[in-house]
Protein backbone atom coordinates (compact mmCIF):
# COMPACT_ATOMS: atom_id res chain seq x y z
CA UNK A 1 0.00 0.00 0.00
CA UNK A 2 1.15 3.59 -0.96
CA UNK A 3 1.09 6.37 1.62
CA UNK A 4 0.44 9.50 0.43
CA UNK A 5 0.03 12.92 2.47
CA UNK A 6 -0.21 14.88 -0.89
CA UNK A 7 0.46 14.14 -4.17
CA UNK A 8 0.83 15.76 -7.71
CA UNK A 9 -1.13 12.79 -9.12
CA UNK A 10 -4.36 13.29 -11.26
CA UNK A 11 -5.69 10.23 -9.81
CA UNK A 12 -5.81 11.17 -6.40
CA UNK A 13 -4.99 14.68 -5.89
CA UNK A 14 -7.20 16.53 -3.46
CA UNK A 15 -7.93 20.22 -2.47
CA UNK A 16 -6.48 20.29 1.02
CA UNK A 17 -8.88 21.86 3.98
CA UNK A 18 -7.16 25.07 3.94
CA UNK A 19 -7.04 25.35 0.58
CA UNK A 20 -2.97 25.41 0.50
CA UNK A 21 -1.03 22.85 1.58
CA UNK A 22 -2.41 20.29 3.71
CA UNK A 23 -1.51 19.72 7.48
CA UNK A 24 -0.70 16.13 6.93
CA UNK A 25 1.83 17.29 4.14
CA UNK A 26 3.55 19.80 6.53
CA UNK A 27 3.79 17.01 9.21
CA UNK A 28 5.29 14.78 7.03
CA UNK A 29 7.65 17.54 6.17
CA UNK A 30 8.66 18.03 9.98
CA UNK A 31 8.76 14.61 11.06
CA UNK A 32 9.48 12.49 7.77
CA UNK A 33 6.63 10.38 7.34
CA UNK A 34 2.92 11.25 6.92
CA UNK A 35 1.26 9.42 9.51
CA UNK A 36 -2.34 10.54 11.20
CA UNK A 37 -2.17 8.17 13.81
CA UNK A 38 0.17 10.55 15.97
CA UNK A 39 -2.51 13.29 15.43
CA UNK A 40 -5.51 11.10 17.00
CA UNK A 41 -8.32 12.86 18.84
CA UNK A 42 -8.75 11.26 22.93
CA UNK A 43 -11.79 11.05 24.85
CA UNK A 44 -11.33 12.85 28.66
CA UNK A 45 -13.98 12.99 31.16
CA UNK A 46 -13.82 15.44 33.59
CA UNK A 47 -13.29 15.08 37.40
CA UNK A 48 -15.38 15.99 40.57
CA UNK A 49 -13.62 17.58 43.61
CA UNK A 50 -12.96 14.31 45.27
CA UNK A 51 -11.15 13.19 41.92
CA UNK A 52 -13.86 10.71 40.54
CA UNK A 53 -14.89 10.74 36.79
CA UNK A 54 -18.02 12.87 36.26
CA UNK A 55 -21.45 11.79 35.31
CA UNK A 56 -21.98 14.67 33.06
CA UNK A 57 -19.30 15.62 30.58
CA UNK A 58 -16.09 15.71 28.77
CA UNK A 59 -13.21 16.98 26.89
CA UNK A 60 -11.47 15.60 23.75
CA UNK A 61 -7.61 16.56 23.22
CA UNK A 62 -5.12 15.28 20.65
CA UNK A 63 -2.70 12.21 21.56
CA UNK A 64 0.38 14.12 21.05
CA UNK A 65 0.75 17.54 22.05
CA UNK A 66 -2.27 17.23 24.57
CA UNK A 67 -4.04 20.37 22.68
CA UNK A 68 -7.82 20.89 23.62
CA UNK A 69 -9.87 19.97 20.44
CA UNK A 70 -13.43 20.32 22.25
CA UNK A 71 -13.71 22.00 25.50
CA UNK A 72 -16.97 20.46 26.74
CA UNK A 73 -18.77 17.90 25.17
CA UNK A 74 -21.78 16.00 26.87
CA UNK A 75 -22.56 12.57 28.53
CA UNK A 76 -24.31 11.36 25.21
CA UNK A 77 -21.36 12.31 23.00
CA UNK A 78 -20.96 8.80 21.22
CA UNK A 79 -16.97 9.65 20.28
CA UNK A 80 -14.91 7.46 17.87
CA UNK A 81 -11.92 8.55 17.08
CA UNK A 82 -11.35 9.09 13.22
CA UNK A 83 -8.99 6.57 13.24
CA UNK A 84 -11.14 3.41 14.16
CA UNK A 85 -13.89 4.30 11.63
CA UNK A 86 -10.58 4.60 8.87
CA UNK A 87 -9.73 0.80 9.89
CA UNK A 88 -13.55 -0.07 9.82
CA UNK A 89 -13.63 1.01 6.32
CA UNK A 90 -10.25 -0.50 5.39
CA UNK A 91 -11.65 -3.64 6.83
CA UNK A 92 -14.84 -3.25 4.42
CA UNK A 93 -12.68 -3.27 1.73
CA UNK A 94 -11.07 -5.86 2.40
CA UNK A 95 -13.80 -8.48 3.01
CA UNK A 96 -15.47 -6.38 -0.37
CA UNK A 97 -15.01 -7.82 -3.73
CA UNK A 98 -12.88 -4.59 -4.71
CA UNK A 99 -9.52 -4.65 -5.81
CA UNK A 100 -7.17 -3.04 -3.27
CA UNK A 101 -4.20 -3.61 -5.45
CA UNK A 102 -1.93 -0.40 -5.00
CA UNK A 103 -4.06 1.28 -2.46
CA UNK A 104 -3.37 4.94 -2.74
CA UNK A 105 -4.03 6.84 1.12
CA UNK A 106 -3.77 10.29 1.79
CA UNK A 107 -4.80 12.47 4.69
CA UNK A 108 -5.13 15.67 6.19
CA UNK A 109 -6.50 17.79 9.75
CA UNK A 110 -6.76 20.86 10.48
CA UNK A 111 -7.26 22.58 13.87
CA UNK A 112 -4.73 20.41 15.68
CA UNK A 113 -6.39 16.99 14.32
CA UNK A 114 -10.16 18.03 15.47
CA UNK A 115 -11.29 17.98 11.83
CA UNK A 116 -10.10 15.27 9.67
CA UNK A 117 -10.36 13.83 5.98
CA UNK A 118 -8.91 10.60 4.87
CA UNK A 119 -9.27 9.45 1.05
CA UNK A 120 -8.09 6.32 -0.50
CA UNK A 121 -8.04 5.92 -4.16
CA UNK A 122 -8.44 2.04 -6.07
CA UNK A 123 -5.93 2.19 -9.36
CA UNK A 124 -7.03 -0.98 -10.24
CA UNK A 125 -10.82 0.40 -10.58
CA UNK A 126 -9.41 3.36 -12.85
CA UNK A 127 -10.99 4.38 -15.91
CA UNK A 128 -10.25 6.42 -18.99
CA UNK A 129 -13.67 8.19 -20.31
CA UNK A 130 -11.78 8.90 -23.40
CA UNK A 131 -8.26 9.22 -25.21
CA UNK A 132 -5.76 12.12 -23.86
CA UNK A 133 -7.28 12.09 -20.42
CA UNK A 134 -10.03 12.03 -18.16
CA UNK A 135 -9.35 9.45 -16.43
CA UNK A 136 -11.55 8.66 -13.35
CA UNK A 137 -10.94 5.94 -10.01
CA UNK A 138 -12.88 4.38 -7.87
CA UNK A 139 -12.35 6.75 -4.86
CA UNK A 140 -13.91 6.63 -0.84
CA UNK A 141 -13.34 9.86 1.13
CA UNK A 142 -13.73 9.95 4.55
CA UNK A 143 -14.38 13.21 6.87
CA UNK A 144 -14.98 13.59 10.47
CA UNK A 145 -14.94 16.68 12.90
CA UNK A 146 -15.14 16.58 16.82
CA UNK A 147 -15.82 19.80 16.99
CA UNK A 148 -19.07 20.00 14.62
CA UNK A 149 -20.70 18.17 11.74
CA UNK A 150 -21.04 14.52 11.30
CA UNK A 151 -18.73 11.23 10.24
CA UNK A 152 -19.35 11.02 6.30
CA UNK A 153 -18.15 8.27 4.25
CA UNK A 154 -18.84 8.54 0.20
CA UNK A 155 -17.59 6.09 -2.49
CA UNK A 156 -17.76 7.00 -5.95
CA UNK A 157 -15.62 8.58 -9.30
CA UNK A 158 -14.75 11.94 -8.95
CA UNK A 159 -12.84 14.34 -10.62
CA UNK A 160 -11.91 16.57 -8.04
CA UNK A 161 -12.50 16.14 -4.16
CA UNK A 162 -11.80 19.11 -2.08
CA UNK A 163 -11.12 17.87 1.66
CA UNK A 164 -14.26 19.98 3.13
CA UNK A 165 -16.48 17.62 1.76
CA UNK A 166 -17.19 19.43 -1.82
CA UNK A 167 -16.56 17.24 -4.98
CA UNK A 168 -16.86 16.83 -8.52
CA UNK A 169 -17.82 13.67 -9.81
CA UNK A 170 -20.79 10.95 -8.78
CA UNK A 171 -21.35 9.45 -5.57
CA UNK A 172 -22.45 5.08 -5.64
CA UNK A 173 -22.11 4.78 -1.62
CA UNK A 174 -22.81 7.81 1.11
CA UNK A 175 -22.91 7.22 5.03
CA UNK A 176 -23.41 9.82 7.71
CA UNK A 177 -23.17 9.15 11.39
CA UNK A 178 -23.78 11.62 13.93
CA UNK A 179 -21.75 12.26 16.89
CA UNK A 180 -24.95 10.77 19.86
CA UNK A 181 -25.43 7.82 21.43
CA UNK A 182 -26.74 7.23 25.56
CA UNK A 183 -25.39 8.08 28.71
CA UNK A 184 -22.12 5.82 29.43
CA UNK A 185 -23.18 5.34 32.64
CA UNK A 186 -26.24 4.07 31.77
CA UNK A 187 -24.92 1.45 29.28
CA UNK A 188 -25.28 -2.52 30.92
CA UNK A 189 -23.53 -5.34 29.80
CA UNK A 190 -26.64 -6.32 28.16
CA UNK A 191 -26.63 -3.39 26.30
CA UNK A 192 -23.11 -4.03 25.11
CA UNK A 193 -24.00 -7.65 23.96
CA UNK A 194 -27.10 -6.11 22.09
CA UNK A 195 -24.66 -3.08 20.59
CA UNK A 196 -22.41 -5.55 18.94
CA UNK A 197 -24.70 -7.97 17.79
CA UNK A 198 -26.91 -4.83 16.08
CA UNK A 199 -23.05 -3.54 14.47
CA UNK A 200 -22.67 -6.92 13.04
CA UNK A 201 -25.78 -6.67 11.52
CA UNK A 202 -25.22 -3.06 10.26
CA UNK A 203 -21.57 -4.51 9.14
CA UNK A 204 -23.28 -6.86 6.85
CA UNK A 205 -25.50 -4.33 4.90
CA UNK A 206 -22.57 -2.19 4.56
CA UNK A 207 -20.44 -4.32 3.41
CA UNK A 208 -23.04 -5.29 0.63
CA UNK A 209 -23.37 -1.53 -0.04
CA UNK A 210 -19.96 -1.93 -0.79
CA UNK A 211 -19.79 -4.30 -3.33
CA UNK A 212 -22.94 -3.01 -4.97
CA UNK A 213 -20.78 0.23 -5.27
CA UNK A 214 -18.89 -1.49 -7.71
CA UNK A 215 -21.52 -2.61 -9.76
CA UNK A 216 -23.04 0.88 -9.75
CA UNK A 217 -19.49 2.18 -10.58
CA UNK A 218 -18.96 0.24 -13.54
CA UNK A 219 -22.68 0.36 -15.21
CA UNK A 220 -22.09 4.51 -14.61
CA UNK A 221 -18.66 4.73 -16.38
CA UNK A 222 -19.76 3.12 -19.12
CA UNK A 223 -22.45 5.58 -19.72
CA UNK A 224 -19.78 8.20 -19.29
CA UNK A 225 -17.68 6.50 -22.00
CA UNK A 226 -20.51 6.52 -24.62
CA UNK A 227 -21.08 9.67 -23.99
CA UNK A 228 -17.66 10.81 -24.67
CA UNK A 229 -18.13 9.10 -28.17
CA UNK A 230 -21.37 11.04 -29.24
CA UNK A 231 -21.15 14.70 -30.34
CA UNK A 232 -23.41 17.68 -29.56
CA UNK A 233 -24.25 18.54 -33.24
CA UNK A 234 -25.56 21.97 -32.50
CA UNK A 235 -24.93 24.34 -29.65
CA UNK A 236 -29.15 24.91 -29.55
CA UNK A 237 -29.49 20.99 -28.72
CA UNK A 238 -27.89 21.92 -25.17
CA UNK A 239 -30.10 25.34 -24.66
CA UNK A 240 -33.32 22.48 -25.45
CA UNK A 241 -31.73 19.84 -23.30
CA UNK A 242 -31.71 22.14 -20.18
CA UNK A 243 -34.52 23.55 -20.41
CA UNK A 244 -36.52 20.35 -20.86
CA UNK A 245 -34.26 19.47 -17.48
CA UNK A 246 -34.74 22.28 -15.91
CA UNK A 247 -38.89 23.53 -16.90
CA UNK A 248 -40.39 26.39 -18.13
CA UNK A 249 -40.14 28.88 -15.10
CA UNK A 250 -38.60 32.48 -15.53
CA UNK A 251 -36.03 31.30 -12.75
CA UNK A 252 -35.43 27.73 -14.26
CA UNK A 253 -34.76 29.40 -17.53
CA UNK A 254 -32.49 31.66 -16.50
CA UNK A 255 -30.28 28.80 -15.19
CA UNK A 256 -30.86 26.81 -18.40
CA UNK A 257 -29.13 29.96 -20.13
CA UNK A 258 -26.61 30.03 -17.61
CA UNK A 259 -25.42 25.94 -17.54
CA UNK A 260 -25.86 26.43 -21.72
CA UNK A 261 -23.68 29.48 -21.62
CA UNK A 262 -21.14 27.48 -19.74
CA UNK A 263 -21.08 24.24 -21.63
CA UNK A 264 -20.12 26.86 -24.71
CA UNK A 265 -17.35 27.92 -22.37
CA UNK A 266 -16.10 24.15 -21.92
CA UNK A 267 -16.81 23.25 -25.91
CA UNK A 268 -14.36 26.18 -26.49
CA UNK A 269 -11.38 24.97 -24.19
CA UNK A 270 -12.02 20.92 -24.28
CA UNK A 271 -14.16 18.97 -26.39
CA UNK A 272 -17.59 19.11 -27.39
CA UNK A 273 -19.34 15.60 -26.76
CA UNK A 274 -21.91 15.03 -24.12
CA UNK A 275 -19.78 13.46 -21.61
CA UNK A 276 -18.44 17.23 -22.03
CA UNK A 277 -21.80 18.34 -21.17
CA UNK A 278 -21.81 16.30 -18.15
CA UNK A 279 -19.04 17.45 -16.75
CA UNK A 280 -20.43 21.39 -17.04
CA UNK A 281 -23.62 19.74 -14.74
CA UNK A 282 -21.39 17.99 -12.39
CA UNK A 283 -19.44 21.12 -12.14
CA UNK A 284 -22.55 22.86 -10.79
CA UNK A 285 -23.61 19.83 -8.31
CA UNK A 286 -20.20 21.02 -6.65
CA UNK A 287 -20.02 24.39 -6.73
CA UNK A 288 -23.39 26.17 -7.75
CA UNK A 289 -22.70 29.24 -10.20
CA UNK A 290 -19.71 30.51 -8.87
CA UNK A 291 -18.95 33.38 -7.71
CA UNK A 292 -21.78 34.88 -9.86
CA UNK A 293 -24.54 37.04 -8.85
CA UNK A 294 -27.76 35.60 -10.29
CA UNK A 295 -29.97 37.38 -8.82
CA UNK A 296 -32.88 35.31 -11.37
CA UNK A 297 -31.82 32.32 -10.37
CA UNK A 298 -33.07 30.16 -7.09
CA UNK A 299 -30.83 29.17 -5.04
CA UNK A 300 -30.49 25.06 -4.85
CA UNK A 301 -28.88 23.22 -2.01
CA UNK A 302 -25.67 21.15 -3.16
CA UNK A 303 -28.30 17.87 -2.43
CA UNK A 304 -30.78 19.28 -4.90
CA UNK A 305 -27.75 20.29 -7.33
CA UNK A 306 -26.47 16.80 -6.77
CA UNK A 307 -29.67 14.96 -7.61
CA UNK A 308 -30.20 17.45 -10.86
CA UNK A 309 -27.27 16.14 -12.44
CA UNK A 310 -27.77 12.57 -11.49
CA UNK A 311 -31.28 12.98 -13.38
CA UNK A 312 -29.49 14.56 -16.34
CA UNK A 313 -26.63 12.40 -16.88
CA UNK A 314 -29.53 9.54 -16.81
CA UNK A 315 -31.69 11.39 -19.61
CA UNK A 316 -28.50 12.51 -22.03
CA UNK A 317 -28.20 9.42 -23.87
CA UNK A 318 -32.06 9.56 -24.21
CA UNK A 319 -32.50 12.53 -25.38
CA UNK A 320 -29.25 12.10 -28.44
CA UNK A 321 -31.41 9.82 -29.64
CA UNK A 322 -34.95 11.36 -29.32
CA UNK A 323 -35.12 14.76 -27.71
CA UNK A 324 -38.99 15.06 -28.16
CA UNK A 325 -39.49 11.54 -26.25
CA UNK A 326 -36.70 12.20 -23.35
CA UNK A 327 -38.21 15.68 -23.16
CA UNK A 328 -41.68 14.74 -22.39
CA UNK A 329 -40.03 11.88 -20.53
CA UNK A 330 -38.03 14.59 -18.54
CA UNK A 331 -41.10 16.90 -17.57
CA UNK A 332 -43.46 13.89 -16.70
Amino acid sequence: MQMHSDTNSTIDAFIPLDHRQSQAALFAEKNGIATAQDVRPEYHWYHTADGTESDAAGYISDSVAGHVLNPLVSNKYAFTAPQDRWNYADQLLEDSVLNTTGKLVSYDWKDNGASSFRQVVLPAHSKVIRDGGDEIAFRIAEWDSCIGGAYQLKAGFYEWLCANTCTRGEDVLAIRAIHRGRPRKSITAEDREDMAYQEQKRYGKLLDATKNALGIYETTITTLQELATLPVMAGADTLNFFRALLGKSKQNRALADHLHAKTEEHFAIKDSSWFDVHEVLTDYAARGTGTETLDNICDRSRQERETLAARATDFMLAFNQSPMAASEAMAA
